[in-house]
């Protein structure tokens, strides 16, 4: 039986992505803790969540979420996301110019 905050975590990652309307996988490893903050604060700005989750919990949470993809490949290593409730374009945008400005240390995680 899963630990009670594993199961709270999957329910708050599940609404999360029930609510979202664009979300992006973000392979961070390489950026500094500096580089990161600007990036969380950024995202605030934005209007767009920033967070890391642990990847079996995501995984559980878009099957929850009615996500039915494989993302096996994507949810490897060091993953973040990066979601959209308002704006289906901001979180694209965020990483992307992100990306640009620390010369491709942050970028969307492809298939």
């Amino acid at each position: 039986m899963p630990a009670q905050s594993k199961v709270e975590a999957v329910q708050a990652l599940t609404a999360k992505l029930k609510d979202a309307k664009a979300m992006v996988f973000v392979d961070y490893k390489g950026i500094s803790v500096n580089e990161d903050t600007e990036l969380r604060k950024n995202a605030r700005e934005a209007g767009v969540e920033y967070f890391v989750a642990k990847n079996r919990l995501f995984k559980i949470a878009l099957k929850e979420a009615g996500f039915d993809t494989d993302v096996d490949d994507l949810l490897e290593g060091t993953t973040s996301f990066a979601v959209g409730y308002e704006d289906g374009v901001a979180p694209s945008k965020l990483i992307f110019d992100f990306g640009k400005k620390t010369k491709d240390k942050i970028l969307p995680t492809q298939k």
